[in-house]
């Protein structure tokens, strides 16, 4: 076994005893000593402070000082929660997503927002066409140059904007990519005002994106499907925007969504 062997089987050890900690924890239902942890998960008291200390700085846990205690944190069910709704978005919306798909014999996809940027949670494709947006389940793409990360914006304060161009500056991928923050705020007003929005070989030259929000039943933006497809294939835009535009009316209702007429 070479030295790169030995450093990543070390890595996954570590990375075993941290989550034996987190089980160990969750399933005492109430504050624990070191001593405690470090008894049930059969580690010794140094390791088990080291990683108590990493989970802390990282705001998994909290440490009672005068109790001499430890804690989880609600952090572990944000991403509980964010998982649980994912499955759910993916197991509720890839019928919508499909239909897209087999309309335009295109690719279609399903999008969240996660830390300012775009993740792909769903993708239908037709492996007939030479030619086809490069999207993936598990992909990450910018927001300023996507019409699924548009969508997600028009929800953004003028302040959160500037937060998301100091966080995530505006690269320019292609001549068409949208960079200054006034002309992006334009862009977002149309996109509010028609209820989709497009992107058109700003991101990835030859393609073009149209997306529609899908709003949870308390009338936020919580997911994007979209269309993607080389520049040339999609000629008959108002179509393809009146058949979105009802696939964001049927997706939202099925999420229980009302407000649209």
């Amino acid at each position: 076994m070479d030295d790169k062997d030995v450093k990543s089987k070390k890595q996954n050890i570590s990375l075993g005893r941290a989550m034996l900690i987190l089980e160990k924890m969750v399933s005492y239902r109430k504050p624990m000593r070191l001593l405690d942890i470090a008894n049930d998960s059969g580690l010794s008291s140094s390791t088990v402070y080291r990683f108590l200390n990493a989970f802390i700085e990282c705001g998994y846990v909290k440490r009672n000082d005068e109790a001499q205690t430890y804690s989880l944190t609600l952090k572990l069910a944000e991403i509980g929660y964010y998982c649980m709704n994912n499955y759910q978005l993916t197991d509720n919306l890839h019928e919508y997503v499909e239909r897209i798909s087999r309309h335009f014999q295109e690719t279609a996809s399903l999008c969240v927002e996660n830390n300012m940027q775009v993740v792909y949670l769903d993708c239908v494709g037709d492996s007939n066409r030479l030619l086809s947006s490069n999207v993936r389940i598990g992909k990450v793409v910018p927001m300023h140059c996507t019409a699924e990360g548009k969508i997600f914006l028009t929800e953004y304060s003028e302040e959160k904007l500037r937060i998301l161009q100091e966080r995530r500056p505006f690269y320019k991928f292609t001549e068409n990519t949208i960079c200054a923050l006034d002309d992006l705020k334009g862009e977002l007003e149309e996109t509010m005002k028609r209820g989709f929005a497009w992107s058109k070989e700003e991101h990835e030259v030859g393609f073009k994106t149209l997306a529609v929000p899908v709003m949870s039943y308390t009338g936020q933006i919580i997911a994007t499907i979209s269309l993607s497809c080389p520049i040339q294939r999609l000629q008959d835009e108002k179509e393809a925007v009146l058949f979105m535009k009802n696939i964001a009316k049927e997706s939202s209702r099925a999420l229980g969504f009302r407000g649209m007429p």
